[in-house]
C-alpha cells in the first residue's frame, strides 16, 4: 500500500497564492491605512510577552503535530535517526514553552515571529516546488526573503529591534515598504487567479 502523502503536498499552488497574496494585502494595507498606528506599534512590538507567548505556543503546537505524527493529520515528519527519541521531544515542546515564557522575557516576540515565519514557510514552498508555470516563484522568492529575516531574528533578535526602529522612523521608507509589500501582494494573487 502507497504511503500517504504528507499533508503540505496536497495544499495546491492557487490556495497557497490565495492565502499569501489575501495576507500581503490585508498586512500592508493596514500599515497603509493606519501608517502612524502601525508604525507606533513597530516601536514596541519587541516588547510584547503576551503576544509573544501566544505566538510561541502556536509555534511549539505546530512543532508538537509534526512530530507527533497523528493518524489522519498528515503532518507527521520522518524523524530518521531521532524516532527513538519522539515521545522526549513530544515532552520537551510544552517543558520548552514554559521555560522560554517563563525565563526568556526579553525580545521573545522576535524569536516567535522567526520560528512563526519558518514553519509558514514550509507549506508555501512545498505547495510551489517544480510547479508551472514559472510564476510560481513569487511564492518561494517570498519565502526565502522571510527565512533569511527569521534566522536573524530568532538568532539575534535585537537585529529584529533595530531594524523595526528604523523602518518606523523614516515615513518614506515605511510607505515604499508598505506599498512593496501590497503590490507584492496584488501579483501573487492576481497569478493565483488567473494563472494557476
Amino acid at each position: 500500500m502507497p504511503e500517504a502523502l504528507h499533508a503540505y503536498k496536497l495544499i495546491p499552488l492557487d490556495a497557497a497564492g490565495y492565502f499569501l497574496g489575501i495576507l500581503l494585502i490585508v498586512l500592508h494595507g493596514a500599515a497603509l491605512l493606519f501608517p502612524a498606528k502601525t508604525r507606533a506599534a513597530m516601536l514596541n512590538l519587541h516588547d510584547r510577552t503576551g503576544a509573544a507567548a501566544v505566538l510561541l505556543a502556536v509555534d511549539f503546537l505546530w512543532i508538537f503535530l509534526l512530530i507527533a505524527d497523528i493518524p489522519g493529520t498528515r503532518l507527521g515528519v520522518d524523524l530518521d535517526f531521532f524516532a527513538p527519541y519522539r515521545l522526549i521531544l513530544l515532552v520537551a515542546c510544552p517543558l520548552v514553552w514554559v521555560l522560554l515564557v517563563s525565563y526568556v522575557r526579553e525580545l521573545l516576540f522576535p524569536r516567535a515571529l522567526g520560528l512563526f515565519l519558518l514553519l509558514l514557510a514550509c507549506p508555501l514552498l512545498e505547495a510551489a516546488f517544480l510547479k508551472d508555470p514559472v510564476s510560481r516563484l513569487l511564492i518561494p522568492v517570498w519565502c526565502y526573503i522571510v527565512i533569511t529575516l527569521a534566522l536573524f531574528w530568532v538568532a539575534k533578535p535585537y537585529l529584529f529591534r533595530r531594524m523595526a526602529a528604523y523602518v518606523a522612523s523614516r515615513p518614506a521608507l515605511f510607505a515604499v515598504l508598505a506599498w512593496s509589500g501590497l503590490l507584492y501582494g496584488v501579483a501573487v494573487l492576481a497569478a493565483a487567479l488567473f494563472l494557476w
